[in-house]
């Protein structure tokens, strides 16, 4: 049994983005974490987001679906997202499942930042 930790915060870097750590297990017992997360953040005209995901370690289908919902509201709302440091085995299932053509992503929080956020 596993153990579904997860732990999402969220602070402001000094470039004006909003980064949300995600750390741990993203699945259907702790999406509802980051959804919380993503409901507090500047998803707005011109708002930057960067989720770190250099620390989540799983992430089952229900954690896509959360991912996929960030983008969405990213999209809606005219703000920029972006994924950093997402592990090997995490783009080869964005890959696999065709979602990589929909986010930006960045090897690091700090590349991201420096990003503009565009494909």
């Amino acid at each position: 049994m596993s153990d579904h930790t997860l732990t999402v915060s969220s602070q402001s870097h000094a470039l004006g983005a909003t980064v949300i750590g995600v750390r741990g297990e993203l699945d259907q017992h702790t999406a509802p974490q980051l959804h919380d997360a993503l409901a507090d953040a500047p998803f707005t005209p011109g708002g930057r987001v960067i989720l770190d995901l250099a620390a989540l370690h799983y992430c089952d289908s229900t954690g896509i679906t959360a991912l996929i919902a960030a983008y969405q509201l990213a999209d809606r709302s005219g703000a920029r997202l972006t994924l950093a440091g997402p592990r090997e085995d995490l783009m080869r299932l964005f890959s696999v499942l065709g979602i990589d053509q929909l986010f930006v992503v960045q090897p690091t929080v700090e590349e991201a930042v420096a990003s503009e956020g565009h494909r």
